[in-house]
């Protein structure tokens, strides 16, 4: 509910059973400290892919950082939405195009 860079959260932030909700949307929380522990097929889709792009292009992020040098804001942005989603799908386009 509190980040050091953001100040407080405006939102609602509370937990219920296994998960944080977040505005109203759950979020499946894992207490796993290696990754290969977790049952990834049972826990639905996983965005794990969007979440590594969006750090990417934050403005500390290794690209973020020189599109906000250019005066770029890609993270939380239209963009930043767009790219992650492009990334996410293409190796599902690219299967379904040429199955394995």
């Amino acid at each position: 509910k509190y980040d050091s860079t953001h100040g407080a959260y405006k939102g609602t932030v509370e937990v219920k059973g296994e998960d944080l909700v977040i505005d109203g949307q759950a979020v499946k929380v894992f207490a796993e400290r290696n990754p290969a522990d977790i049952k990834w097929g049972a826990s639905g889709p996983t965005a794990v892919a969007g979440i590594a792009l969006t750090a990417l292009y934050t403005p500390t992020g290794l690209v973020g950082q020189f599109a906000a040098d250019l005066g770029f804001k890609i993270a939380y942005s239209p963009l930043g939405i767009t790219l992650a989603l492009t990334f996410v799908t293409l190796p599902f386009v690219g299967r379904t195009v040429q199955p394995v």
